[in-house]
C-alpha cells in the first residue's frame, strides 16, 4: 500500500510539472530605456593618430540590437562643423600586423591610404573612431574656439530614438 501511494505522488508531481511546463512565455517586448547613457561626455582625441574610444555604454536595460548614429555635429557656437566629417586621408591596414616584419617596407605593404572622415560611431556599439588629421582641418586651440559638439541618436526596434547631447 506503501508503494502504491508513492507511485500515485510521483505521477501526479510528473504531471503537475508538466501541466505548469507548458506555459506560454509571453513575447518579448521591446524597450527603450529614457536612462541609458554613456560613462562620460568628453572626448579627447590626440590629432595626427588614429584614435578608438570605447565609449562604454550603459542600455539600462533596453533591448538589443541598438544602433547609434552621430547628428548635429557643431562647434561650440552652434555652427555646423562641416571638418568633423569632411575625409581624410589616412593610411589603414589591408592586411594583419603580424610583428615579425623585418623590414618598414613590409610594414607599409600591409597598410593602403583610404579616405575616412575625422570622427564616426560604430552604428553596433557606440564606439567613436577618431582619424588622423591635422590641427589644420580640425580646431585645437584651447579655449570655446575648438570646442565640438554632437548628438548620438540611439535606437532600436521600438522604433523609438534617444538623442544624447554631448557637453556643452
Amino acid at each position: 500500500m506503501h508503494k502504491y501511494n508513492n507511485c500515485r505522488a510521483i505521477a501526479f508531481a510528473t504531471i503537475m510539472v508538466l501541466i505548469t511546463g507548458c506555459k506560454k512565455i509571453p513575447p518579448l517586448t521591446e524597450y527603450l530605456s529614457e536612462n541609458v547613457s554613456f560613462a562620460t561626455d568628453n572626448y579627447r582625441p590626440v590629432l595626427g593618430r588614429n584614435t578608438l574610444v570605447l565609449t562604454q555604454f550603459n542600455a539600462d536595460g533596453s533591448t538589443y540590437p541598438l544602433t547609434f548614429e552621430l547628428q548635429n555635429l557643431r562647434r561650440a557656437d552652434g555652427s555646423p562643423a562641416a571638418e568633423l566629417i569632411s575625409p581624410v586621408t589616412v593610411k589603414d591596414w589591408v592586411t594583419q600586423y603580424t610583428g615579425l616584419e623585418t623590414s618598414l617596407a613590409e610594414i607599409e605593404a600591409k597598410r593602403k591610404e583610404v579616405q575616412k572622415p575625422f570622427i564616426s560611431i560604430r552604428p553596433g556599439s557606440g564606439d567613436l573612431v577618431f582619424a588622423a588629421a591635422s590641427s589644420q582641418q580640425i580646431k585645437s586651440t584651447p579655449g570655446k574656439d575648438s570646442l565640438y559638439l554632437f548628438d548620438i541618436k540611439i535606437s532600436n526596434a521600438t522604433g523609438a530614438s534617444k538623442f544624447l547631447p554631448t557637453a556643452n
